[in-house]
């Protein structure tokens, strides 16, 4: 019986990380980054498990993995994506407060890649090059990540 308790154990841990021991769901600020890694707070193991909430992310060892879901203060979803060994990769989709698409692109290892679309609030096509949330440096126009314009 005590095998078998224990190889059920392992089998979730593989299979479910967020059920292992250790895997809880907790508040983004509940979290500290150290490095390259998150911690619960006091803690001095890598996090694994997921947060809820306005950011409702999956860590597996301190490594921000799988489907990530941001939202607006109001519940409304503001970013979806994937992260992978702690890196964005595949499509990211962004949305306004209203629900409306913002944007969509592509990331690969955590680098921006191909195309990126941007969308009026109006659901038509922002040819102008601006976007919908700030830039690391300042809001304003951007092109392949150049500021052309405030």
């Amino acid at each position: 019986m005590k095998r078998l308790l224990t190889t059920l154990v392992i089998l979730t841990g593989l299979f479910a990380p967020s059920l292992a021991v250790g895997g809880e769901g907790v508040k983004i600020g509940d979290l500290v980054e150290r490095g390259d890694l998150y911690y619960k707070k006091f803690s001095n193991e890598p996090f694994t498990g997921k947060t809820t909430g306005w950011y409702q992310w999956t860590f597996r060892r301190g490594k921000q993995e799988g489907p990530y879901f941001t939202y607006w203060f109001d519940g409304q979803l503001a970013r979806k994506g994937t992260y992978k060994d702690g890196k964005q990769e595949g499509p990211t989709v962004l949305y306004y407060k209203n629900g409306q698409l913002a944007g969509k692109g592509t990331y690969k290892d955590d680098k921006k890649e191909g195309p990126r679309v941007f969308y009026k609030e109006d659901g038509t096509k922002d040819l102008d090059g601006k976007c919908c949330y700030f830039h690391a440096e300042g809001s304003g126009t951007y092109r392949n990540d150049k500021k052309v314009s405030d």
